[in-house]
């Protein structure tokens, strides 16, 4: 059952055989990103693992995990996958993303400029 958050993000699933979402942003799907049902436990408090209902479990790299809040997931989502864009070289995600590379600048001329004391 697909999910509509806010900022044009959908998350999309769950798929057979697993509990994981895909996250799509503007319709384009965002890489090493899997998006569970939030967890709470095992803690002091809770003797097992429960659902979380106001929470999503967000596993980047399949490394990294967050609890991210439903209530502000959109833009959650949104922000983190334009950060990875970027830090991929990119100048945004999704349709307009073009690469950007400031190292690969072209200069036509260089000539110093006489200083002038007033």
């Amino acid at each position: 059952m697909d999910v509509e958050l806010a900022n044009n993000v959908k998350l999309i699933g769950p798929f057979v055989g697993t509990d994981d979402y895909v996250v799509c942003v503007d319709g384009y799907r965002v890489p090493y990103v899997r998006v569970r049902e939030g967890t709470v436990g095992p803690t002091e408090h809770f003797q097992k693992t429960e659902l979380d209902p106001k929470a999503w479990d967000v596993t980047v790299d399949g490394r990294m995990v967050w609890s991210v809040p439903k209530a502000g997931a959109g833009a959650w989502f949104a922000l983190m996958a334009n950060a990875m864009a970027l830090a991929a070289g990119r100048t945004c995600f999704g349709e307009h993303a073009r690469v950007n590379d400031p190292f690969g600048t072209r200069v036509q001329d260089l000539t110093p400029t006489p200083l002038r004391l007033v």
